[in-house]
């Protein structure tokens, strides 16, 4: 096996295990390598220990956690593996320079210093990313189901999308559990104001929608240091026969900054 699948494989149960507090000896022991061989070898792919890496993940996806949940910072802490709120917001604090209440509450939503996952970066090498000016559409149907907006689609033609925060599970488990709505909009605009989007090209199906926010939430945008802006992403879909295809994913933002 080579080295490069040894450390994805690390990292992906890292990610799997990421509500707790790892032990090292625990990776260690699921590498089957030494340690210190196996933390030669992931520092030399990660640029980082496997200490820090683990903690780094649980920090960026607790981030994540208090932008797209209503839960108490104390059930975001416990959920997350920290031994106390204390300790959390301390390491929070420490690496994102303000307290977890006040990151979720500001006005925009810094990815900067968040880590990526590791084992999505050769996926988002090969994503087709952009930035572009449009404005905002007006909404006029909402649903819980992607797929009911299909038969208010004519054949051939592009429809813009607007994805909401719908419903919460009563326990933060994990980012999929937040629900969603997803609204259609009309041609006519809010306003006549452009906005920037990072604009992702993509032929998705409508099932395969979770699995790609996974990818540019928990790597795109940490990786090139996005700074989102309040508002809803957006998708461009198409109506192909009784086949929706998402086309395009829209990301309002700031600015970024894109990492070595």
């Amino acid at each position: 096996m080579r080295y490069k699948d040894i450390v994805s494989d690390i990292v992906r149960w890292i990610e799997e295990n990421k509500f707790r507090t790892l032990k090292i000896y625990e990776i260690v022991d699921k590498s089957g390598f030494s340690r210190a061989h196996i933390n030669r070898l992931f520092k030399e792919r990660t640029h980082m220990s496997l200490g820090t890496y683990s903690r780094m993940r649980r920090l960026s996806a607790s981030a994540v956690a208090l932008r797209i949940t209503n839960e108490p910072v104390k059930t975001i802490s416990h959920s997350f593996g920290f031994d106390s709120t204390t300790s959390f917001i301390i390491a929070f604090k420490k690496q994102f320079d303000v307290t977890p209440g006040m990151f979720r509450i500001r006005k925009f939503w810094p990815f900067e210093k968040m880590t990526a996952r590791y084992d999505l970066l050769e996926t988002i090498r090969h994503l087709d990313y952009r930035i572009v000016d449009d404005v905002r559409y007006k909404p006029f149907l909402t649903t819980f189901c992607l797929e009911e907006i299909l038969d208010n689609l004519s054949e051939g033609e592009s429809y813009s999308i607007l994805i909401g925060r719908s419903t919460i599970n009563s326990r933060f488990i994990d980012n999929k559990n937040v629900g969603l709505s997803y609204s259609l909009c009309s041609r006519e605009p809010l306003s006549n104001v452009k906005a920037k989007w990072l604009s992702i090209n993509c032929n998705l199906k409508v099932n395969e929608l979770g699995a790609f926010q996974e990818v540019i939430y928990a790597g795109l945008l940490p990786h090139i240091g996005i700074t989102r802006n309040k508002g809803q992403d957006m998708l461009r879909l198409n109506k192909n026969g009784n086949c929706l295809t998402i086309c395009e994913y829209l990301i309002p933002f700031v600015k970024y900054k894109q990492k070595n």
